[in-house]
């Protein structure tokens, strides 16, 4: 049997450009739980994959890391946790790539990748991939809900207009109001991004910044249908397919200086067959491809 991520494994961290975390967290679900167990089922199954995107491209010049793994203990507290290992991680200028996890491990994780790069004078930026807005201030009595990092990241610096968001379909009536009060806010709906199509999407998202902006990619499985992904505990109808998702993902990756990731919300109790969790796994060797092989050719 293979290791982990097999031909893109590195126990060098210098010759790693992907630093890889694991955050064993769902204790922010608000719905259907299980996503503390994905990343492990992530680097289970990516035991089988071979080095090769879908169109034969050899991915082995991209080289993992395995930096830390993350999970609540009684002695400390896990967000403060997470966030001091993504701040050491980002600290070696590679990409950082989280699996989670509920979408709130993004709090921790887009409050140190602003504090890194707002620092060095640049503009920290997120693309919010989802159903959701996940800009409530509170959910279910916690402030630290998944459905709150955007709030969270706009009380850690980022500007409402520096928040992406991509897929949604889905509102509770506190975002709605948000919405309206902030229309600076940028909101594709899977609607509009049917009617746009990603090269355009990415396009208008380029143009809202300069060279200084630098993007926080948090991708929350239920983005995409649950015909297609029905492994995650909020699934949502009307969503993308995998192959709009793999399209936008190349915009992305090709176009903007990316330099972290999050992959959330897969929940390995609720899937059939694993389906979710392999369609996780080859949409992040699509991104390995466009980001580490594509880009440098």
């Amino acid at each position: 049997m293979y290791n982990d991520f097999r031909e893109l494994k590195t126990d060098n961290l210098k010759d790693a450009n992907v630093l890889l975390g694991s955050a064993i967290y769902d204790l922010g679900c608000s719905c259907g739980s299980g996503t503390s167990l994905a990343p492990k089922k992530l680097k289970d199954l990516s035991k089988y994959l071979p080095p090769f995107d879908a169109n034969f491209h050899n991915l082995e010049k991209v080289k993992i890391y395995d930096y830390c793994e993350v999970k609540p203990t009684k002695q400390r507290d896990f967000y403060d946790d997470l966030e001091k290992q993504a701040t050491s991680m980002l600290q070696h200028n590679k990409f950082m790539l989280f699996l989670g996890g509920d979408h709130s491990i993004s709090i921790p994780l887009e409050k140190a990748f602003y504090h890194k790069y707002h620092n060095l004078g640049l503009t920290p930026v997120i693309i919010h991939i989802d159903a959701h807005m996940d800009i409530l201030d509170e959910y279910m009595g916690s402030n630290m809900s998944h459905a709150c990092p955007n709030r969270r990241a706009i009380d850690h610096g980022y500007l409402a207009k520096d928040i992406h968001m991509v897929g949604i379909r889905s509102y509770e009536k506190g975002e709605v109001e948000f919405k309206e009060k902030h229309p600076e806010l940028d909101v594709f709906t899977a609607d509009l991004f049917r009617e746009l199509g990603p090269k355009e999407i990415v396009k208008r998202i380029k143009e809202a910044h300069d060279e200084k902006a630098v993007y926080y990619v948090s991708f929350d499985i239920d983005a995409i249908d649950p015909a297609y992904a029905p492994g995650t505990g909020t699934p949502e109808s009307f969503g993308l397919t995998p192959l709009e998702m793999r399209s936008f993902l190349k915009e992305v990756f090709l176009n903007l200086n990316v330099q972290a990731m999050d992959l959330v919300e897969i929940s390995p109790s609720l899937d059939i067959n694993d389906i979710t969790s392999w369609l996780g796994l080859k949409l992040l060797y699509e991104v390995f491809y466009y980001k580490f092989v594509r880009n440098e050719k």
